[in-house]
């Protein structure tokens, strides 16, 4: 196994874990917690606010994945 694959399959599932891990926990603990605990106009901005930050690292996330799993793919053998 050599050195540019084995960090190109772990940067694949750091991506993957950062996409989908950080949705399922702002979707399934973050979300129901802080919602209860502040006013509607103040949560309707803190949503806007982090759905902007989360769609950057979302994509960027999303184009990573892209990107290595096209070489993963061109490394099977």
């Amino acid at each position: 196994m050599s050195s540019l694959w084995l960090f190109n399959l772990s940067l694949h599932l750091f991506a993957a874990f950062l996409w989908i891990g950080s949705s399922a926990f702002f979707s399934l603990l973050w979300v129901p917690m802080v919602h209860r605990s502040i006013d509607p106009i103040s949560w309707k901005a803190l949503r806007i606010g982090l759905g902007r930050r989360y769609l950057r690292w979302s994509w960027a996330a999303i184009e990573i994945l892209l990107l290595t799993g096209i070489l993963n793919l061109l490394r099977v053998d």
